[in-house]
């Protein structure tokens, strides 16, 4: 188990017990509240995280026209790496598009990022 898997679970542990124990408060029918809305958090916490961050950080879609180096940049790294290239779809922020874009592309071609 990798050391970001260990962290995540411990975290969305933690949250799950802090819903559970402030539903103990107000008795048995709390705890089982706490409980579903402990459900509901992690879960949607661990399943659509990856589309959480990418709406925080305000991203937009970008074709391999609007920004063809850092697809050509992917293509490398996957020969280099001995990967078939498959077409992702790439982020970019319109604040900081440049790095933003570059290190979502990265992390795709490295097998890192989720499937989006």
């Amino acid at each position: 188990m990798s050391r970001n898997t260990l962290k995540t679970t411990v975290l969305l542990t933690l949250l799950a017990a802090l819903c559970v124990g402030v539903g103990a408060i107000f008795g048995k029918g709390g705890i089982i509240i706490g409980l579903i809305v402990a459900l509901a958090l992690t879960g949607g916490s661990y399943w659509f995280s990856d589309r959480i961050a990418i709406r925080a950080a305000r991203a937009v879609p970008v074709s391999e026209a609007q920004m063809p180096d850092y697809y050509a940049v992917v293509r490398d790294l996957c020969t280099r790496a001995n990967r078939a290239y498959e077409a992702r779809r790439c982020y970019k922020d319109q604040l900081d598009q440049d790095i933003r874009a570059l290190v979502h592309v990265l992390a795709c071609a490295m097998g890192e990022g989720r499937r989006l």
